[in-house]
């Protein structure tokens, strides 16, 4: 198995290497052996941004207090061999099923995506999945 994986992301390896980068010569963004932006951007201060952000005009749109999902509350414990499931659970959670293996991606339960309870971007849907119902999480692969 470690060295189909390995054989797998050498093809990929080399097929990205072999992209024909002779192309970039064509770009109106490439000058003089380098990449430029060529549409002119200002440069500001962050006090400049702050300022902008504050006595700007611009009608924001209203942050919602809650918007209600659809919740799995009777998640699979595993999928087949030549099964893959994916379960979006919030931020940049997902619940990965394949093969016999469950993988969870960025685990953020919490009722703010914050290192700190009382600010951040604070929930506004309940998580696709309830921690107490994820199905056993594999913390490791033994490809041997």
């Amino acid at each position: 198995m470690k060295t189909a994986l390995w054989l797998c992301l050498g093809m990929i390896l080399m097929a990205c290497a072999g992209t024909n980068l002779d192309n970039r010569e064509q770009s109106p963004h490439f000058i003089n052996g380098k990449f430029n932006n060529v549409n002119p951007v200002e440069i500001r201060s962050f006090w400049e941004v702050v300022w902008h952000s504050l006595a700007s005009d611009i009608k924001r749109a209203q942050w919602p207090e809650w918007i209600e999902t659809r919740v799995d509350d009777k998640p699979m414990a595993q999928v087949d061999q030549h099964e893959t499931r994916i379960t979006f659970i919030n931020h940049a959670t997902f619940l990965i099923q394949r093969a016999g293996f469950n993988i969870l991606t960025d685990p953020v339960f919490s009722e703010r995506t914050s290192p700190f309870s009382f600010i951040g971007p604070k929930r506004i849907h309940k998580p696709g999945i309830e921690i107490d119902k994820l199905p056993k999480i594999d913390d490791h692969f033994d490809q041997s």
